[in-house]
């Protein structure tokens, strides 16, 4: 499991630097990968929601959006800054074939397009549960 999030880590480091972001690509890759790792935990609350009425989180919304986001750049930074560990991830995946970036730049794609599929799945299911009580 550790090395596929240090696979998809560095394909967002590497999307950041092709895109001319190279001087900040370790900090912006790590606010991303985190945002997408929300985008899926709420994903997963509103689907808990919209199929079974189970209502994850309770409360306030916004505070635990805050929550999951910084609870996700914590553990990020001990995963992949903390003793400059990024370092170990370029230089591990850096000499990768032609296909192999091809390919590892399709499962991030694919992995994207699967959190907002997901994400759009939850409103839906939320949208639909929300029709039916009224």
């Amino acid at each position: 499991m550790r090395e596929k999030l240090d696979y998809f880590y560095y394909r967002f480091y590497r999307f950041q630097v092709s895109v001319g972001n190279g001087i900040a690509a370790v900090p912006i890759s790590l606010l991303f990968f985190s945002m997408l790792l929300m985008i899926n935990f709420i994903s997963i609350g509103c689907l808990f929601y919209g199929f079974g009425g189970v209502n994850i989180p309770p409360g306030d919304i916004l505070r635990w959006v805050i929550s999951f986001l910084s609870f996700g750049i914590i553990i990020n930074c001990l995963l992949f800054i903390k003793n400059k560990r990024y370092k170990y991830i370029i230089k591990n995946y850096e000499k990768e074939t032609a296909a192999s970036v091809k390919k590892g730049n399709l499962r991030v794609v694919l992995y994207i397009l699967a959190t907002f599929i997901l994400l759009g799945l939850g409103f839906y299911s939320m949208i639909s549960r929300n029709d039916k009580l009224l």
